[in-house]
C-alpha cells in the first residue's frame, strides 16, 4: 500500500525586480465570507525543456442556489526552462476585479488591483 504513495516536495528562491510590486489603492483590510473560486490553468511544453502556462482564478460570492456573483479575479503567467529538478523560469501574477454588475465606483471600492513579476530557481524532487 506505500509503494503507491508518492511524497513530492519543492524549494523556490526567488526575485522580484524594482518596481515589479504594485498594488494599486491598498485598503487598510479586506475581508469577504463565503467566497467561492474556480480556477483553469494550461500549460505548454516543447521537448521536456521549456514551457510556458498560466491561468485564471475567479472567487465569487453565493447569491442564490446555483447562482454565483464574480467580483475578482487572478491572473498568472509564467515560462520557463525545466531540465531534471530544476526549473528556471518567469512569472506574472496580476489580480484585478471583476465588474459585472457593479457601478464603477462600487467597484473601485474593492480595492483589489495588483500585479507583480518574479524572476525564480525552483529546485522540487519526489520519494516514492
Amino acid at each position: 500500500m506505500l509503494e503507491a504513495l508518492t511524497f513530492a516536495f519543492f524549494l523556490e528562491l526567488g526575485y522580484l525586480p524594482s518596481n515589479s510590486l504594485t498594488v494599486y489603492n491598498p485598503p487598510a483590510r479586506v475581508d469577504y465570507e463565503h467566497t467561492f473560486y474556480a480556477d483553469l490553468g494550461y500549460e505548454l511544453s516543447y521537448a521536456d525543456l521549456f514551457y510556458i502556462g498560466g491561468g485564471f482564478k475567479v472567487y465569487s460570492w453565493p447569491i442564490s442556489l446555483g447562482s454565483y456573483f464574480p467580483f475578482f479575479i487572478d491572473c498568472r503567467f509564467n515560462c520557463g526552462i525545466r531540465f531534471s529538478i530544476f526549473d528556471i523560469g518567469y512569472r506574472h501574477q496580476c489580480s484585478h476585479p471583476v465588474i459585472p454588475y457593479f457601478s464603477l465606483d462600487q467597484a473601485n471600492s474593492i480595492h483589489l488591483d495588483a500585479s507583480y513579476d518574479e524572476l525564480f530557481i525552483r529546485i522540487s524532487g519526489q520519494i516514492n
